[in-house]
């Protein structure tokens, strides 16, 4: 099995489908494909969007959730709900442009 661990998905637009998210069509070479939404208007809309992405192409994606510590609550009841009701395998952390080593604003926190 081939495995893609690393793909993202903008759900900017009214839908995605498939056909948009080369990695997830590329069958002859990718069997499933780990999917990571951009983060979007917030978290909860973008988690609630993948879900219902990976859900409708289950057979050929697994979802994580974007959290930003930062703004979202990062209990551990919370980070459940993501798993066990949106059906998402787990989460990626995003801690927005300022932390990031490529910006100019990470110099002084790095």
């Amino acid at each position: 099995m081939i495995v893609d661990c690393h793909t993202h998905i903008n759900f900017t637009g009214d839908e995605v489908s498939l056909a948009e998210h080369p990695a997830a069509t590329e069958a002859d070479t990718v069997d499933v494909c780990i999917v990571l939404a951009a983060a979007g208007k917030s978290s909860q809309e973008t988690n609630k969007a993948l879900s219902e992405y990976v859900s409708k192409y289950e057979e050929k994606t697994i979802g994580f959730a974007v959290v930003e510590p930062t703004k979202d609550n990062i209990s551990t009841k919370n980070l459940s709900v993501l798993a066990e009701k949106m059906g998402l395998a787990g989460t990626v952390l995003l801690f927005g442009e300022w932390l990031s080593p490529c910006s100019q604003q990470s110099d002084a926190v790095l």
